[in-house]
């Protein structure tokens, strides 16, 4: 991501506060993946949860990057789009996992080029869900 990447949004009312908080929530992720070694990226950390998406950093990454592309498809679909929701899909590094973060926001900045009057904020009650 580059600093000049979201300059259409960032005076834009609410689309540019959520792609700014977006933008800002996966570089801080990044940094954190800075200080992870290989070893530690697919060692188990959680051999007693249930939850597959949560026994190491790799199966957590992977969730995140799924359902980041997740609410971006649930949005398209709901404009009507026939779109198939991602699998998850485990990365043998953090490289690889810090392109798939880049891919994932480019995709959700995709979404508000294609639909760029969606309405993201409800005031009326009966309306929100």
């Amino acid at each position: 991501m580059s600093d000049n990447t979201l300059n259409i949004y960032r005076n834009s009312g609410t689309t540019g506060a959520l792609l700014d908080e977006y933008e800002r929530a996966i570089k801080d992720l990044k940094e954190v993946l800075k200080t992870v070694a290989p070893i530690e990226l697919t060692t188990i950390a959680d051999d007693k949860t249930i939850d597959e998406d949560c026994r190491s950093i790799q199966t957590i990454l992977s969730h995140v990057v799924r359902s980041g592309y997740g609410y971006a498809i649930y949005v398209r679909k709901q404009q009507g789009e026939t779109v198939d929701f991602r699998t998850s899909q485990l990365l043998e590094s953090v490289d690889a996992y810090n392109a798939a973060l880049d891919d994932m926001f480019a995709f959700n900045v995709q979404l508000f080029d294609d639909y760029p009057n969606l309405p993201l904020e409800e005031f009326e009650a009966d309306k929100q869900s």
